[in-house]
C-alpha cells in the first residue's frame, strides 16, 4: 500500500503526519549530529580509527539523506492537503 492509500483525502490526518515526519526529521537530524560530536571529541588513532570514522561518516550520510526524504515527504503531505481542501483531489 503506498502513502496515497494509507492517507487518503483528509487533509486534517496529512498535516498530521507531515507535522509527525518533520518532528522526527529534526530529532534524527539533532541525534546524529550529538554521535558525531562525540565522534570528533574521540582521541583514537590508527587503521581502526580509521575505518569507524569512516563508518560514522556514511552513517551520517544515510540519516542526512533519511531526513531529506522524510522532509520531502512531510511537504508532499501538506501540497496534498491543500489540493484536498482546494477540491482538486
Amino acid at each position: 500500500m503506498g502513502v496515497e492509500q494509507a492517507v487518503g483525502g483528509d487533509p486534517t490526518a496529512l498535516r498530521a503526519l507531515a507535522g509527525s515526519l518533520r518532528r522526527d526529521a529534526d530529532v534524527l537530524a539533532d541525534r546524529v549530529a550529538r554521535v558525531a560530536g562525540r565522534v570528533d571529541l574521540m582521541v583514537y588513532a590508527g587503521p581502526a580509527a580509521v575505518a569507524f570514522r569512516q563508518r560514522i561518516a556514511d552513517a551520517r550520510q544515510q540519516a542526512f539523506e533519511a531526513q531529506s526524504r522524510m522532509q520531502a515527504l512531510a511537504a508532499w503531505c501538506e501540497q496534498r492537503a491543500a489540493l484536498v481542501e482546494a477540491g482538486v483531489l
